[in-house]
């Protein structure tokens, strides 16, 4: 339980709210995007740490398998790569004599032109010193993907020279392409968890991850992400995956050579994704698409929970 008067919650303009929790550790919430854009604590870093917002995410970029098989294919055709947040609206309040600031976010991933929608209900807790989030996801409309690439956040950190974490490594796995690696606690560098294929694509995720921290170079951690405190005692997936590379979906989505993306990415940024799920691999550049039982269903509801501090 939350300690009485853990966060002071100020409303700096009609679309700005600020949250300071323990320690100094502080939030920004922009309620006209319905994202958190700003995060900082003092103890670990002197700036926001977040170089984009925190935002929701069902894409990923195409991997040869997706090309060769009728995913890849749908995908394109329904818009997926196309899809954005649009906010319908944010709603706060604070908790029991400000032992937390709760922040609800109503709002859907669409295409343009097309009928479908994920409709989603977040809701952010933001106690002393850490932020629970939950996701309600709703797929609604006609002609909707016959799967999404993923489900999670996403966002862009500064300052991240490592990351630990405790889950399958030490290489990339996914839902489908996993057993060669080893459920253990791992750490490495953000730049060899990227698999450099010859074609740019979908590329170092890792999966059945417990935990993981994003460290700085005096190996101070600036994020932590936790997929298994919650998620056990309500029936969930108590696993996440994620992945950290110097480049965004869209930039691995348009490169067509290892060469192209030589000049893309931020110097000290990282794009990093945080999934409770993510759509199989499968073998369509070859064999058969993603199995069914590997397949990120977009026709059904989800719902969603992690911790981070």
């Amino acid at each position: 339980m939350k300690r009485i008067g853990a966060v002071k919650t100020s409303l700096i303009n009609p679309s700005l709210l600020s949250i300071v929790g323990s320690g100094g550790i502080s939030w920004d919430f922009d309620l006209t995007i319905g994202q958190l854009v700003s995060w900082k604590n003092p103890k670990q870093s002197d700036e926001n740490i977040l170089a984009e917002p925190l935002g929701f995410e069902i894409y990923r970029a195409m991997t040869d398998n997706d090309r060769g098989c009728d995913f890849g294919r749908n995908w394109f055709n329904r818009r997926l790569h196309q899809a954005k947040f649009h906010l319908v609206e944010a709603t706060w309040k604070e908790l029991h004599e400000g032992a937390a600031t709760e922040i609800v976010v109503k709002g859907r991933m669409a295409p343009p032109v097309l009928n479908w929608a994920l409709e989603l209900k977040i809701t952010y807790m933001l106690g002393g010193h850490d932020v629970a989030i939950k996701v309600e996801a709703k797929p609604t409309g006609a002609l909707l993907p016959r799967a999404w690439g993923r489900l999670g956040l996403v966002t862009k950190l500064k300052g991240v020279e490592s990351v630990e974490w405790f889950g399958r490594g030490p290489g990339e796995g996914y839902r489908d392409k996993k057993m060669s690696q080893l459920v253990g606690w791992w750490g490495a560098k953000v730049g060899e968890l990227m698999t450099d294929y010859e074609f740019p694509q979908e590329t170092g995720n890792r999966t059945d991850v417990r935990w993981v921290r994003f460290r700085n170079k005096e190996n101070k951690s600036l994020l932590s992400v936790d997929w298994q405190n919650w998620q056990a005692q309500k029936g969930g997936r108590e696993m996440g995956d994620f992945s950290a590379l110097r480049y965004s979906t869209r930039e691995l989505d348009e490169a067509k050579h290892p060469f192209e993306l030589e000049d893309k990415g931020k110097e000290g940024e990282t794009v990093v994704h945080l999934d409770w799920w993510h759509h199989g691999l499968g073998t369509g550049s070859c064999g058969p698409e993603t199995l069914r039982e590997h397949t990120l269903e977009a026709g059904k509801e989800y719902e969603m929970e992690v911790l981070l501090y």
